[in-house]
């Protein structure tokens, strides 16, 4: 491929327009996805900690952590929630504290059914029995 100037396209300026035009529905997105995931967490018994899309704009997103050690150097689960076309999506990845290894175990998924849903538990399920509290 050949590096240089592109001509300019006009895809992305016309999602722009597009939704700056309609609501925002990310707070109602995102608060339910959010609100299953921390039932099932609890129901699990696994700590973490929440930080909740608070903001109604096409920007909010919901952040769940979940901290453990993990080949004896601490590591964190990070998860984000956040609403595209209203869909919940959603990005994990496990980051090690104690060394810069960087990310891990990057995870992306949307939370469309339970089918989606079953796969984030098993990747939750995955670091959670594979690492010490």
């Amino acid at each position: 491929m050949k590096s240089g100037d592109p001509e300019p396209i006009d895809d992305l300026s016309l999602v722009m327009a597009s939704k700056r035009s309609a609501p925002s529905r990310t707070l109602e997105i995102v608060s339910k996805s959010a609100n299953w995931l921390k039932a099932a967490l609890k129901g699990a018994g696994v700590s973490f900690n929440y930080s909740s899309c608070e903001a109604e704009d096409h920007y909010g997103y919901a952040a769940i952590s979940i901290v453990r050690k993990y080949h004896g150097q601490p590591a964190c689960l990070d998860i984000k929630i956040a609403e595209i076309r209203d869909t919940a999506y959603v990005f994990a990845d496990v980051r090690s504290l104690g060394k810069s290894e960087g990310t891990m175990f990057p995870f992306f998924g949307d939370l469309h059914s339970d089918g989606e849903r079953d796969l984030l538990l098993h990747y939750i399920a995955d670091f959670v029995i594979s690492a010490d509290v």
